[in-house]
């Protein structure tokens, strides 16, 4: 009896998103897996695992904003696969990287960021959008990215080191004519623009940009039965992504 009631005052202060870690994350046989678009990172090495997307949505839900009283109190885990075959555990926050649609719509695109418990030198970053699952981790060891297996694949992905990324298919070339690159040696500024100041310490620095692309590259990464504002979307995810 007493095991029993052990068991479960143990359960009931479980941290948050402890059960959904187990069913996150899956070793995949590549050999299984359908390949229904290209794949544009093919490392030297890397581990190929399962994504619950269920079960992800779940964790990620339970993140708090971060610079809020609750991100201070948090105590949600995610798990994050590394090419070694083992798991490595996060503390996360919700951590935007766009500013709000003016219009109201609700971006596809959610990023998060993450301190590590098992190691306390790591950080992460990771997104998840149409084009799937992103995850980078930087610290006193090797870099770890976490991508797709292939384009927009929303539930297989590759844990790799940095060391063993590659490129997949041909280089991208420049057709851009030489005499484009005669720029001016000073740009004219605006008035009442600054330079920012670079990060660093507990300082973060935040940048506004805004992004541009053609109708070409809208195409590239539109996939079939896409309304033009899917596609659009696809596009914007690819270049927050990159």
């Amino acid at each position: 009896m007493k095991k029993i009631i052990v068991t479960a005052v143990l359960i009931a202060f479980a941290p948050l998103g402890a059960f959904a870690q187990s069913a996150l994350w899956q070793n995949a046989n590549e050999k299984s897996i359908t390949v229904r678009a290209p794949r544009h990172i093919v490392p030297k090495a890397y581990r190929t695992v399962h994504l619950d997307q269920g079960a992800l949505t779940q964790v990620l839900a339970q993140a708090p904003m971060e610079f809020t009283e609750e991100a201070n109190k948090s105590a949600v885990v995610m798990s994050i696969p590394m090419p070694d075959g083992t798991l490595a555990r996060f503390r996360i926050q919700e951590s935007p990287i766009s500013a709000p649609d003016p219009s109201g719509r609700v971006s596809t695109f959610r990023s998060y960021s993450g301190q590590g418990l098992d190691d306390p030198t790591a950080t992460m970053r990771c997104d998840i959008s149409p084009a799937g699952f992103h995850a980078q981790i930087l610290s006193a060891g090797e870099t770890v990215y976490v991508d797709p297996y292939a384009m927009n694949d929303l539930t297989n992905c590759i844990s790799y080191y940095r060391r063993d990324a590659q490129r997949a298919g041909a280089r991208p070339e420049c057709f851009a004519l030489p005499e484009s690159f005669h720029l001016p040696r000073s740009l004219p500024t605006k008035p009442g623009l600054s330079q920012p100041n670079a990060a660093h310490g507990s300082m973060l620095s935040t940048v506004r940009s805004a992004f541009a692309a053609t109708a070409e590259y809208t195409t590239f990464f539109r996939q079939g039965g896409d309304t033009d504002d899917q596609a659009k979307a696809r596009a914007l995810d690819a270049i927050k992504v990159t």
